[in-house]
């Protein structure tokens, strides 16, 4: 498990400044908004959100997520 609040936090934060949520993305996916909350807070672990939220903040999931990613560069 990955659990991290602050990054939770600068996420839904960067998020904000580009125009989007959590609750955006689950909409989007057709999951919960809770689903969407742990899966940024590292509770839980999806492929597809984090692609999704690293899309919208026009990143890549590593730089969010480094223990679940290599990063493009070490690959």
């Amino acid at each position: 498990m990955d659990f991290d609040i602050e990054r939770h936090k600068t996420t839904r934060l960067r998020l904000k400044e580009v125009g989007s949520s959590l609750k955006d993305i689950a909409d989007e996916l057709g999951v919960s908004p809770g689903f969407v909350t742990k899966v940024s807070q590292g509770w839980n672990v999806s492929k597809r959100v984090e692609a999704e939220i690293a899309h919208r903040l026009k990143i890549d999931p590593s730089e969010i997520w480094p223990a679940r990613y290599k990063r493009k560069e070490d690959a």
